[in-house]
């Protein structure tokens, strides 16, 4: 069970590492980027899958759904200057929340 959980963190950074490379893409006009899309998109979709043998679906998802926001709004307030609002604070609390929550009910 460990080694699911270790392919769903590692989905969950490489859906980060997409978001990533979205944002540098430029529009998918750069080719370096895009093609880190495609292959971060690629191995974070075999992770999840991998991640599922183990971990119901229902759970999976969402926590990689979950974290992966989460880190699309550090890596947009860590990496390229966007505004973190109370609001938002209030929101990711309340996805790790979830994510929490799903975890501690397997």
């Amino acid at each position: 069970m460990l080694m699911a959980w270790l392919c769903l963190l590692a989905a969950v950074i490489a859906e980060v590492a997409m978001i990533y490379f979205i944002k540098r893409s430029a529009g998918f006009s750069l080719p370096g980027p895009s093609i880190g899309v495609v292959l971060a998109a690629a191995f974070g979709m075999y992770m999840l899958s991998r991640a599922t043998l183990s971990i119901p679906i229902s759970t999976a998802y969402p926590i990689w759904t979950g974290l992966g926001g989460v880190g699309a709004l550090v890596l947009g307030a860590a990496l390229f200057g966007e505004t973190v609002s109370t609001a938002k604070l209030v929101c990711v609390g309340l996805i790790l929340a979830g994510v929490v929550g799903l975890k501690l009910n397997l």
